[in-house]
């Protein structure tokens, strides 16, 4: 497994955290591109594996906006650490909603429940 790092050193011999970097970025992208700026306040944790910073979106409208400016955030990245940096972003893969089955309880498990305070864990025979 590829180790994940929390910091980074930049080719200056400099060591920034990774919220440094996303903090630098965003300031950077700011001034020179609004949009993008805007775009990368809807990423997730952004982690750094090697000479990429990798992160997620939680809808595909965002994933579609920040694609447009990928080659701008790297670019913006890069400079920061000053050393050529690869800037991805997926999709974060969301569970499917657990679907829950409404039962009625016969009177006598009701009257237990409410009497001990308790839930049925398992309902399925």
């Amino acid at each position: 497994p590829v180790q994940l790092e929390e910091s980074l050193t930049t080719a200056d011999g400099r060591t920034i955290s990774i919220a440094q970097l996303r903090g630098s970025v965003m300031a950077a992208l700011s001034v020179s591109d609004g949009f993008a700026a805007t775009n990368l306040e809807t990423t997730g944790l952004w982690k750094v594996k090697e000479n990429c910073v990798e992160t997620s979106v939680s809808d595909s409208y965002s994933l579609e906006l920040i694609k447009r400016k990928q080659s701008v955030i790297a670019e913006e990245i890069s400079k920061v650490c000053g050393r050529p940096m690869e800037f991805s972003v997926i999709l974060e893969n969301k569970a499917a909603p657990v679907q829950v089955e409404k039962v009625t309880l016969p009177l006598q498990v009701e009257i237990l429940l409410n009497l001990f305070n308790g839930t049925i864990v398992a309902g399925k025979h």
